[in-house]
């Protein structure tokens, strides 16, 4: 639904009425709902920017584009991390619904802005008919036919002329087109044929290839379609026909005028039986075919004259199975019928959204399942007699302000309440029963607050409350006694706070359109985040903490990370975002606009793919068209989160990050795994806890009344096919060994002489870090202890060139500690050879230049945590 109905400018659809006739039952779908107009525009907030139009150039004051501007045809894109995905609480528009019966049960299709149920069109549906497995969508100068959710084929008006209205006769399908003219297409053949201000239509049982036209004029005209000629004209009723309809009596038409009149008119005799008269345009008639005569007629104001009925915007299914003729309601679906005002996630399961409108009511809706929406019930205030002549909107409770939501003890007590525009009383309502609560929590206000309070939360352990107010400050009380804390002054109006409970952390918004973070455990603002260019609508905490979405009045949707504090994705919306709300899991964002009767939901792409973020510029903002109530040919979120990648992917999804080996000769650790660190460093102790307790013993030998069998396959001599080829290359080959390739170096050892006589150890230090523990364990007991320590020496050098270099920290510090360890007492024994003193030396001073800088930053960094934490 959720666009805003107009009259319902249609007769209930003719064909399915029809086929409800032969199964001798009734089943009349009603659509209501009343000519609202549509604010398109919030007005812009004239605030002094003196204070701060300085930290901002004069560029980030331009607005975006006007929702109007934009092509709906225009393809659906997505931000660095939000995709569109869907809109909820749609359930019907103006354009006149179709009723097709199948079997037992029957059929309704409706439109939904550039939906048909769920099979989406380019361009909006201006009128929806059926005809057996078909259903016929006109859409801009396009007819679409459906067939089982699938699209089979489309045609195109080729003059460029719009389809207005459809009806189906035979193997044909009349249209009227915004041009004023009559085509009639073949439905098989899918061949046109053509005739001026025609409202309405409608074949006339018996009456072969004939249609009757009704005219703004008032005039009443017969035609044949398979000819294309005029056959008769009737007497002019000099206002406009705005409704068609044919009771169970041939020659009998029902017609619907502007002016509320419904005249029974003899098509035959061209002369009028008698009249009814309602309040308002004739929008659609229908008649009753199972038993006693009945007439339902609807008008512009959304009344269906068989009783009183004030509900706007819904879709109702009524039952004639009561014994006195009166229906009952058998079904129905319903959303708001004004845009909603707030929305906020309700369980921790993502499952519900509650959303207040400004139609005064509190719903539900599920974001799986649309048959699960619901309006909460206001039945014990609108206990009034229906002859007072209240309508239902006069009954229902101001509009909602603010509401705030407690899923845990649901099945307990009531878990929302609610605050109401005017009224001094807090309202509860019950989740579980769906409906208010009669009772009601009176406030007496005596506190010396002289200005709006505009939000109160309590902290996670509900020790303190904070409030903030209009008057700029921040009042921090202690529950349990009543008694004011703390007062923080931010010396602008606050209208606007939110809070996150895993992190403590307050966001406020003040008249200078900055978003401004607070650490309720230190009462100091941690953060300021300063981009929009008007008033700041809504924000929201991410489930995480990590970032806060914001919403304004200038169009854009803005994400913040907290821990950088800048701005890393923001987009404009056609319309201005009042009310936002991030999902607990983390997979959706909701958001309602100012012109939209719907929630759209907008896909978190982090959940689903590698997004890496950073900071962005206003040029980068782009406008994404809101999503329709649901994509064509996708199957999930994920395909909707996916689906619109920009080109630039290999910068801001798929690119991984390649850290430098080094920044500015920082200290910098190895990527060698812990585990394998830790195995290294503790090989010792490991090898001795699993040294085995007793002597492994021979096994036993076997009973001598065992046959022992022999493995004959250890005795098998595999054959050796020899061919002349490879008898020669043997004898070319010399069977005298070389000794030179006998050589007992490891690659440890090849690589360390090679950095010894280059000065650079580096191909040797790689190497080493490849080697599993065990194996860096054997070559180090293995360097060689010659008379001149070489390789011991050269070792040391090795290890010491990497500590200057500051890289493989952890990994030189190990190796040395397990040098030391094997090899120490070689520098005790030989005090005297200089050559192995200096090394030892060189590792030593290089290692105290380390450890008084790396004491230095810890110190630093300690002292920085306590001072913040005191």
């Amino acid at each position: 639904m959720l666009e805003e109905m107009g009259a319902v400018t249609e007769s209930m659809a003719q064909t399915g009425r029809n086929r409800l006739r032969k199964q001798g039952k009734a089943a009349v779908w009603a659509l209501n709902g009343t000519i609202d107009e549509i604010k398109r525009r919030e007005a812009l907030v004239h605030a002094n920017m003196s204070g701060f139009e300085k930290k901002r150039d004069s560029k980030h004051l331009k607005l975006g584009p006007e929702s109007g501007h934009k092509d709906e045809s225009e393809n659906m894109q997505s931000s660095y991390l939000f995709s569109p995905f869907r809109t909820i609480g749609y359930v019907c528009s103006n354009v006149p619904f179709d009723v097709m019966a199948r079997g037992g049960a029957f059929l309704v299709s409706l439109s939904v802005g550039r939906n048909i149920q769920t099979y989406d069109v380019r361009e909006r549906i201006s009128s929806v008919c059926s005809w057996g497995d078909f259903v016929f969508a006109g859409a801009g100068q396009s007819i679409f036919a459906y067939r089982k959710g699938k699209i089979e084929w489309s045609i195109r008006n080729e003059e460029g002329e719009g389809v207005l209205l459809m009806c189906v006769y035979g193997g044909y399908l009349v249209t009227y087109t915004e041009k004023n003219s009559l085509v009639v297409w073949n439905i098989l053949t899918r061949e046109f044929g053509r005739n001026e201000g025609v409202l309405c239509m409608i074949h006339p049982a018996t009456y072969l290839n004939k249609f009757i036209l009704g005219k703004k004029d008032g005039i009443l005209e017969l035609w044949n379609i398979r000819t294309g000629k005029l056959i008769y004209q009737f007497s002019s009723f000099k206002l406009s026909i705005t409704c068609l309809e044919q009771p169970p009596v041939l020659d009998i038409i029902a017609v619907g005028l502007a002016s509320g009149v419904i005249s029974m008119y003899d098509i035959r005799k061209d002369q009028e039986l008698f009249q009814f008269k309602q309040d308002g345009s004739v929008t659609s008639i229908g008649f009753r075919t199972d038993g006693p005569p009945m007439m339902c007629s609807s008008n512009d104001n959304g009344d269906i004259f068989i009783w009183d009925l004030s509900k706007r915007r819904i879709l109702n299914q009524w039952i004639f199975d009561s014994p006195d003729s009166i229906p009952r309601l058998l079904k129905h679906r319903s959303g708001h019928s004004a845009p909603p005002s707030i929305i906020r996630f309700y369980q921790d399961d993502s499952h519900f959204i509650l959303s207040a409108s400004r139609d005064r009511s509190l719903r539900g809706f599920s974001i799986f399942n649309d048959s699960q929406n619901t309006e909460l019930s206001q039945k014990p205030f609108i206990k009034k007699p229906i002859s007072l002549n209240f309508s239902l909107e006069e009954l229902r409770l101001p509009e909602i302000l603010s509401f705030a939501a407690q899923p845990t003890k649901e099945k307990y007590w009531n878990n929302i309440i609610t605050a109401h525009k005017g009224e001094n009383v807090a309202r509860l309502w019950s989740w579980r029963r769906k409906a208010i609560e009669k009772f009601v929590l009176k406030t007496s206000d005596k506190s010396s607050i002289k200005k709006e309070i505009t939000g109160i939360v309590s902290d996670s352990l509900n020790k303190t409350l904070v409030s903030s107010s209009l008057d700029g400050t921040i009042k921090f009380w202690k529950i349990s006694t009543g008694k004011l804390m703390y007062t923080l002054d931010i010396k602008l109006p606050i209208t606007l706070m939110r809070y996150q409970k895993s992190s403590d952390l307050l966001a406020i918004v003040c008249d200078d359109f900055c978003i401004r973070v607070i650490d309720i455990e230190t009462i100091k603002i941690v953060r300021e985040l300063w981009g929009h260019t008007n008033r700041i609508t809504d924000l929201v905490f991410s489930y995480d903490g990590r970032w806060i979405i914001s919403s304004s009045s200038d169009l854009t949707i803005r994400t913040w990370d907290l821990p950088v504090g800048c701005l890393i994705d923001a987009f404009r919306t056609p319309s201005i975002c009042t009310s936002l709300d991030f999902s607990p899991t983390g997979d959706f964002l909701a958001t309602t606009h100012i012109d939209s009767y719907g929630i759209t939901l907008w896909t978190n792409k982090s959940q689903f793919s590698e997004v890496f973020v950073r900071s962005i510029q206003e040029s980068e903002i782009k406008t994404i068209n809101l999503p329709a109530v649901l994509e064509e040919n996708s199957s999930g979120m994920i395909d909707f989160s996916l689906k619109n990648i920009p080109n630039d992917t290999d910068i801001f999804y798929k690119a991984e990050y390649t850290s430098s080996k080094q920044i500015n000769q920082m200290l910098t650790l190895s990527s060698i795994p812990r585990f394998k660190l830790n195995t290294l460093y503790n090989l010792d102790i490991i090898k001795l806890r699993n040294k085995p307790k007793e002597p492994p013993k021979a096994p036993k030998n076997a009973p001598f009344f065992m046959t022992l069998l022999k493995d004959t396959s250890k005795d098998t001599i595999p054959s050796i096919s020899y061919t002349n080829e490879s008898l020669e290359t043997d004898k070319r080959v010399s069977r005298i060994i070389n000794m030179k390739d006998l050589s007992v170096e490891s690659q440890f050892t090849k690589l360390l002489k090679q950095g010894a006589a280059q000065k650079d150890y580096t191909k040797f230090i790689s190497h080493l870090k490849t080697l599993n523990p065990s194996s860096i364990d054997f070559e180090i007991r293995s360097l060689s202890l010659d008379s001149l320590f070489s390789e011991i020496i050269w070792f040391l050098d090795a290890l010491t060139q990497s500590l200057k270099r500051r890289i493989d920290f952890e990994f030189i510090q190990i190796c040395m500690a397990k040098f030391l360890n094997i090899h120490g007492d070689i520098f005790i024994e030989n005090p005297n050879n200089d050559a192995l003193q200096q090394s030892l030396v060189n590792w030593e001073k290089e290692h105290k230049i380390i450890s008084i800088k790396l004491k230095k930053l810890v110190d630093y960094c300690s002292g920085v945590l306590s001072f913040i934490r005191n």
